[in-house]
């Protein structure tokens, strides 16, 4: 079995699970802009993101010092629908229709890295016969979605509770001053996660397969010395 990386359809920036259809034009066209910057999944999620984008033009502008390019910007609104320059976006296009991939593994399992965010992954299975070495039928593909980038770890929060001297067992002096960390987390039970609770969460994020490996990756980065669990 073999494993690709999409290179395809670009995706929005700040909404990484969606297509994107629309680019800013200054974005794209400037070499000191990073190219996936300039992608929306529509116009409202672009001028929701105009005064980010006005600080990133303004500053390739000085490391630049192309006031030429970005004089429109300047003088421009708080909306992209009132640049100066006019037009300050364009529609993201179909593309070629040609599948542009890049392999990535060949194994039966794959865990996406940064380099797949993004972009969809590949996974291709043939049968060979065991004696030839050979295909023994046609190849077997599945698409599955964009990869999105991994929450950011929390920060890791403590307070002193209570400080005390343990009593010895033998009845001799006490025991020097010790401490443990304590964790109490509540992990939201996949059952209770159901139901509508939660409408304003995107649905993959709420399925069990996705938090369960964000669930183990922030709480065993507290290494806490007692975890507790609720629900």
């Amino acid at each position: 079995s073999r494993v690709y990386t999409g290179k395809t359809d670009p995706v929005c920036y700040v909404h990484p699970f969606m297509q994107s259809t629309v680019q800013c034009i200054e974005c794209s066209d400037n070499p000191k802009i990073a190219d996936v910057c300039s992608f929306h999944c529509n116009n409202d999620c672009y001028q929701d993101a105009w005064e980010f984008h006005l600080s990133v033009h303004d500053k390739a502008a000085s490391s630049v010092k192309e006031d030429d390019i970005f004089a429109k910007i300047a003088a421009s609104s708080a909306s992209p629908s009132t640049s100066a320059g006019g037009q300050s976006s364009r529609t993201v296009g179909e593309g070629s229709g040609v599948e542009l991939t890049l392999e990535v593994g060949r194994s039966k399992t794959y865990a996406p890295t940064d380099h797949d965010v993004g972009h969809g992954l590949k996974f291709e299975c043939v049968v060979v016969d065991a004696s030839t070495r050979t295909p023994a039928s046609e190849a077997t593909t599945v698409w599955t979605s964009t990869v999105t980038p991994a929450p950011c770890p929390r920060q890791r929060l403590m307070f002193l509770l209570h400080e005390a001297t343990w009593p010895s067992s033998s009845g001799g002096p006490s025991a020097p001053k010790g401490t443990f960390t304590v964790l109490s987390y509540n992990i939201l039970s996949d059952g209770r996660a159901k139901g509508g609770r939660y409408n304003y969460c995107p649905p993959w994020a709420l399925s069990w397969s996705y938090r369960r490996q964000n669930l183990l990756r922030e709480i065993t980065g507290y290494r806490a010395d007692v975890i507790c669990l609720q629900q």
